[in-house]
């Protein structure tokens, strides 16, 4: 009888990086797979063809009651989760249920921060409350970084990323036409397209950390980060800047209100909006001969298409969030004065030396480093 395995997620990132597993594991032909999703993992998991898929639509916060239900039918002897910074999320629930049922559970981390809320109770605060068998990890970095915060050594499996290895042995790339007909498509013909990688931060507030203005439309950080952006380029393009177009990319949870704040009268380049639903994440970066953001994972996926990419730290303690940053400083701006210098020196050709090379080369060789997570999910099924 096929042994039973059941995937958990609900978050994009999180759902990335355990979505490429579920087809190998399928080709096993040894296993029964299901999933439990939620939020917007509904739309981005594998499909039915791979697993028995069951979509959670209720809103609001899901009742462990409700988990404990599903749980009972599908009988699981392996669960596999992802991981999310919400306090009530459904594999903080899984986790518990799993604990306290005897199923062994394994979390697939997804990204190199906020690790004690990822596996904690929030409110009241428990540390660690919600702990899983196994934790696979990307790099010696993250399992480093989680060693310090308390986690136990014996959890910690170090298996490289699963979604950044997929994505680099399955990138598709754009022809020149395509990319041409996909500019005149968007409006962006003869353009020098520059994306921006707004993320969700209505939770991360403007403080005296901050080393760059706090912007009269408010003090969420994608708003200091962007209206600083815009204002340098600006300044820098002032009666020169027809032959730009600065497009905003939108992550799932954003949403157009969020940037009405943007007075485009100031600007004497183009600015445009696209949701993240408006045009593959893919095309849009390969469209783009600069892509520039914070912290999310976005800029990672530009490295590996070989696009140039400018990480924007807006304090002291992110420069570590996003691994590429840990890899050289000619590649972050700290201060308006580096945001400024960089672009300056962009645009003079300054990153189409053999220096970009040689730091995505770095960067790839972590990222993209063979993954073994479904070597180590076989030895612990064959444990069950």
């Amino acid at each position: 009888m096929s042994r039973k395995i059941l995937f958990v997620c609900q978050d994009p990132g999180g759902t990335n990086a355990i979505a490429p597993i579920v087809p190998e594991l399928a080709s096993k032909n040894k296993f029964s797979l299901y999933s439990l999703t939620r939020n917007f993992a509904v739309n981005l998991f594998p499909d039915d063809e791979f697993c028995k898929h069951i979509p959670l639509l209720q809103k609001g916060d899901i009742s462990k009651e409700a988990v404990c239900d599903l749980l009972n039918d599908i009988k699981p002897e392996l669960i596999i989760t992802a991981t999310s910074q919400d306090p009530h999320s459904i594999d903080k629930i899984t986790h518990s249920i799993a604990k306290e049922w005897g199923i062994i559970c394994v979390s697939i981390l997804d990204y190199w921060c906020n690790y004690i809320e990822r596996y904690s109770q929030i409110d009241p605060f428990v540390k660690l409350k919600y702990l899983p068998d196994y934790i696979f990890v990307m790099d010696r970095f993250a399992k480093i970084d989680m060693l310090r915060e308390g986690f136990p050594p014996e959890r910690l499996v170090v298996t490289g990323h699963p979604y950044f290895s997929w994505l680099y042995n399955n990138r598709k790339m754009l022809g020149d036409d395509q990319k041409v007909k996909l500019k005149s498509k968007l409006g962006l013909k003869g353009k020098r397209v520059i994306c921006f990688i707004s993320e969700p931060s209505e939770y991360l507030k403007f403080d005296n950390r901050y080393r760059f203005s706090k912007p009269t439309a408010g003090g969420e950080r994608t708003t200091v980060v962007l209206q600083s952006f815009l204002d340098i380029l600006q300044e820098i393009f002032v009666g020169n800047g027809s032959n730009i177009t600065v497009v905003n990319r939108l992550h799932p949870k954003n949403s157009l209100s969020d940037f009405r704040w943007i007075d485009y009268s100031k600007y004497n380049f183009e600015i445009k909006h696209y949701e993240a639903t408006e045009i593959d994440k893919h095309d849009m970066i390969q469209i783009s001969t600069l892509i520039v953001g914070m912290t999310s994972s976005l800029l990672l996926e530009s490295i590996i298409y070989d696009i140039p990419t400018l990480s924007i730290i807006p304090k002291a303690s992110e420069e570590n969030i996003l691994i590429s940053n840990r890899y050289g400083k000619e590649y972050m701006a700290r201060t308006p004065m580096e945001l400024k210098n960089f672009m300056m020196n962009w645009f003079h050709s300054f990153n189409s030396t053999t220096k970009w090379k040689f730091f995505r080369r770095k960067v790839l060789s972590v990222v993209c480093r063979n993954n073994c997570a479904i070597d180590k999910i076989m030895r612990i099924t064959d444990g069950c």
